[in-house]
């Protein structure tokens, strides 16, 4: 939660500054898309069917809960890539 009140900032201060900043609010809003996305998959890989799926693994990753993890963490890359 912490984590999404920074980013808050920085879309805030990207958006309604002195002048708008487009890679600060692409980054912002990539970044507060893939917080939650990547939280949720790291609770799935922790806790979920990926621990005790032996050669079901790769099966595994294209469940819900499991793939949320490869899209957060891509969205998360773009928002470093869309502020740089």
């Amino acid at each position: 939660m912490l984590a999404e009140l920074f980013v808050l900032r920085v879309l805030l201060a990207g958006e309604f500054g002195h002048t708008v900043v487009p890679g600060a609010v692409l980054g912002g809003l990539f970044a507060m898309t893939g917080i939650p996305l990547v939280a949720l998959g790291l609770y799935a890989l922790i806790t979920g069917p990926a621990v005790t799926a032996g050669p079901e693994a790769v099966r595994a990753w294209l469940r819900t809960p499991l793939a949320y993890l490869p899209v957060g963490l891509l969205l998360l890359v773009a928002a470093g890539l869309a502020t740089s």
